[in-house]
């Protein structure tokens, strides 16, 4: 569907630059100023359906499909561009290598947990469920995004306008409370280990909260999102989705503060940055089972080697969430809780030019999560090895490992020893830090 309206882009850009131009020139009109007048005050409404920090994209969406699209096709088209054809084609491009590392990665992931019985652990059913639920955000989030981000209408109906918004709402918010879940599971598991574990039904139920409390929270986008003509000019109106709120209380300005800002951002990565500093405090002070002072350096150094990469790993967990969410939710606080946008000033072209960006950033990190979560975790590494191997297609691998596994004839015993011991106390950093063991 993308590529038959991207075929149709070249055919129409050519009329979309002329009647812009036309536009400008009656600029000097008194009905061309009102026109900008009226253009001005509805600024903050037409953002507002441009960004959404749950949703991804709302885009300019058509109004029932039929009727308005009939009458407004009379005197423009459909397929209005926003932006110029090369840049059209970046979008796609980074959009679409989004989708695909993303459905390859998490892909992967499920595929490995559900044929390997011994993954089958609390900690890779949360992943599994950030899988799940990152699938989710891709196949809803990323088409409805470029597609918005492309054309100034929607045209995939009122029907899309609702239910894609409503189901963008319930992956992003399942994708990030599980994101939390993980950092308290691994919490739990390293700072007590022999108090607080996470059994297999515990898991099952934090995952059905998950996903109810996920349900329940998007409710609002799939009723008060609606679909309404919007009037750029004296020349035609364009339909937009957007947020419809009852005009008595400013309840879209309090949903997006409790519901979406603090309870999908600011208090998700407060969660995980305390969990993951005090993993770092404890990483950091704790002894390892078998760790003691008298190893030698090699044991010293190998110990000292696999706590830093621990804390690279957390830290890399917690930045890059904040990273990935942090200027899309920027945007949105400025649009909703700043002063109205004036039309054709700076602040408004920049917030245009850099939504686009900040979507694609925010759907990104549902690519990450595979790769932070599941391929950094060597019991995950050494699954999907088996997983290859019995499909028979890395059977060259295991006879490539054992051909340059070292010999012991070149190596003293001493030497052997040692290296032996700082492998058992490295394998042991790696399960206590990252690898909870309990069974589902």
């Amino acid at each position: 569907m993308v590529t038959s309206m991207l075929a149709r882009t070249v055919k129409n850009k050519v009329q979309v630059d002329h009647r812009r131009r036309e536009k400008k020139t009656r600029s000097a009109d008194p009905r061309g100023k009102q026109a900008a007048v009226h253009l001005a005050a509805n600024t903050r409404r037409m953002m507002a359906a441009l960004a959404s920090p749950l949703l991804i994209r709302r885009p300019l969406d058509g109004l029932n499909a039929t009727r308005v699209r009939l009458a407004w096709m009379d005197e423009t088209d459909v397929e209005q561009v926003r932006y110029s054809l090369a840049l059209t084609a970046i979008f796609c491009f980074a959009y679409a290598l989004v989708f695909v590392m993303g459905m390859i990665g998490n892909g992967v992931v499920l595929l490995v947990i559900v044929r390997n019985p011994h993954m089958k652990t609390v900690t890779n059913c949360f992943i599994g469920n950030l899988a799940v639920a990152d699938t989710l955000v891709i196949l809803f989030c990323l088409p409805a995004t470029l597609v918005g981000n492309i054309f100034e209408a929607w045209i995939l109906g009122v029907f899309m306008c609702k239910s894609v918004s409503y189901l963008q709402g319930v992956s992003v918010s399942a994708s990030i409370n599980t994101l939390v879940a993980i950092s308290i599971d691994r919490f739990l598991a390293i700072c007590y280990p022999m108090r607080c574990q996470i059994s297999g039904r515990m898991c099952r139920l934090i995952i059905l909260i998950i996903w109810i409390w996920s349900l329940i929270i998007s409710v609002p986008w799939a009723v008060y999102f609606q679909v309404e003509p919007y009037k750029t000019g004296d020349e035609y109106t364009l339909p937009i989705c957007q947020e419809v709120w009852p005009k008595h209380a400013d309840f879209g300005l309090v949903y997006y503060l409790v519901a979406n800002l603090l309870l999908c951002y600011l208090l998700p990565l407060s969660l995980i940055s305390i969990c993951y500093l005090l993993i770092w405090r404890r990483v950091c002070r704790r002894q390892v089972p078998g760790e003691t002072k008298g190893h030698g350096f090699g044991v010293d150094h190998i110990i000292h080697k696999s706590k830093i990469k621990a804390i690279k790993m957390l830290l890399a967990v917690v930045v890059l969430f904040a990273l990935s969410w942090l200027p899309l939710y920027a945007i949105f606080t400025r649009i909703k809780c700043g002063e109205d946008l004036v039309s054709g000033s700076g602040e408004e072209a920049l917030l245009q030019a850099l939504t686009p960006f900040a979507q694609w950033l925010g759907a990104s990190n549902s690519c990450i999560n595979p790769v932070l979560y599941a391929f950094f975790n060597s019991k995950f590494r050494s699954g999907f090895k088996t997983l290859l191997s019995n499909s028979g297609l890395c059977c060259w691998v295991e006879g490539n490992h054992s051909s340059l596994r070292p010999g012991g004839t070149f190596r003293s015993s001493s030497t052997s020893k040692a290296s032996s011991r700082a492998s058992v106390i490295e394998h042991k950093i790696t399960l206590l830090h990252f690898s909870p063991v309990t069974p589902i």
